[in-house]
């Protein structure tokens, strides 16, 4: 007799940046894009962190959508962003790899 199996549920895959690009030099309005995951686990959400090269990553928004535009206040200079997957308690599943961008008003 076969036993059936069902296959364990596993972390979804790190979102991929999208915009702005790794090196890229920012003047003006700043948005913030990366590929969906599909699908996002129930309550989920993603976590945009956004910290300046020399300081440690910190969380400015959580979204269930792909993409944010909100106002930011930052000083010109050089920053790194990621995203993370949370569950639905907040916990990290999956972080993208960091990119950097050099942004001026």
């Amino acid at each position: 007799m076969t036993e059936s199996t069902t296959p364990a549920a596993t972390d979804p895959e790190a979102p991929r940046l999208l915009r702005p690009l790794d090196g890229e030099l920012l003047v003006g309005n700043l948005g913030f894009a990366w590929s969906p995951v599909s699908p996002l686990p129930e309550g989920g959400r993603y976590e945009l962190q956004l910290w300046p090269l020399s300081e440690a990553p910190r969380g400015i928004v959580q979204t269930a959508e792909a993409a944010w535009d909100g106002p930011l206040v930052l000083e010109p200079g050089i920053y790194n962003w990621r995203v993370r997957v949370l569950d639905a308690g907040g916990q990290p599943l999956a972080e993208s790899e960091p990119f950097t961008f050099t942004w001026r008003p």
